[in-house]
């Protein structure tokens, strides 16, 4: 069975740009960005103290299946921290 590719855009976020200031969680309407605490530190912290490892412990996070893709974060967002990617998404996915 072949199925057809299609080309979508989706909002990510640049997370060294990003002080968390939650705008965009508050203004997107999907209610699709959720602010993600660290849950993951008893995982890793043996090497966060020996090691020179990248540490996000709080991020925003896209609910991609609740985001309409409507840009509402991307204007939202006073630090530029949002920019539109381009991806495929595989028939039956909801498309942006």
């Amino acid at each position: 069975m072949n199925e057809t590719v299609k080309a979508r855009k989706i909002p990510v976020i640049e997370p060294a740009r990003c002080n968390r200031c939650n705008i965009c969680v508050k203004a997107c309407p999907q209610k699709a960005i959720l602010e993600h605490l660290n849950t993951s530190c008893e995982k890793c912290i043996k090497y966060c103290m020996t090691m020179d490892v990248p540490c996000s412990p709080e991020n925003i996070v896209f609910e991609y299946d609740l985001c309409d893709g409507c840009g509402v974060c991307i204007d939202a967002c006073p630090q530029n921290a949002i920019y539109w990617f381009a991806t495929e998404s595989a028939p039956g996915e909801k498309g942006v």
